[in-house]
């Protein structure tokens, strides 16, 4: 069901499909992309073509990004972990005057490149920027990065991945994995 949310097909779809790609470092084709109607259908490919369990659970995503990012906040501030909360503001949390600096390390902490557009923008002036939304934005970007080399995927992570790249890309937070994209937004 969404909140009232809308985006267009056009842009958003391209967006998607590039935010995939990039999540599981595998493309689409352009024959699979023009089969893509919903969700469902993007967790099906993706899991099938990293042979994805699905008789197991795995580590939730977001979960382990979590951890990694407090870690990494502990690590570049010398806050306690207790301290780094998921709806914590970030700029309560790195210190004001060296914000930026203070999270390309926290970035570097985790052997990720900051992106220049990450935590800057128009949105940064109306909405705190919370542990939250940084562990949101690196688990639909990076997702692999904080799985071993060993460690094969599961179909329940594969879905939390697909639904991750939605909200970051679009902003829709509230959908159904069988809705078609057209009753998700994208027209």
């Amino acid at each position: 069901m969404l909140s009232g949310e809308k985006f267009n097909m056009g842009l958003d779809a391209v967006e998607l499909i590039m935010g995939w790609e990039k999540a599981f470092g595998m493309e689409i084709t352009d024959d699979e992309a023009v089969t893509l109607q919903t969700p469902q259908m993007v967790i099906n490919l993706f899991s099938a073509k990293l042979g994805a369990s699905k008789t197991s659970v795995g580590v939730c995503p977001t979960m382990r990004v979590y951890y990694c990012v407090r870690q990494a906040i502990h690590q570049v501030t010398g806050l306690q972990c207790r301290e780094i909360k998921l709806n914590s503001n970030l700029r309560n949390l790195l210190p004001k005057r060296n914000f930026q600096e203070t999270l390309s390390e926290v970035f570097s902490a985790l052997n990720l490149q900051k992106p220049r557009s990450f935590g800057v923008g128009v949105d940064m002036f109306f909405k705190p920027l919370t542990v939250k939304d940084l562990v949101n934005w690196i688990t639909a970007h990076y997702p692999g990065h904080f799985m071993s080399k060993e460690e094969l995927w599961t179909v329940w992570q594969v879905s939390s991945i697909v639904r991750a790249v939605i909200r970051d890309v679009t902003g829709v937070t509230h959908f159904n994995d069988a809705h078609d994209f057209y009753h998700i937004g994208i027209n």
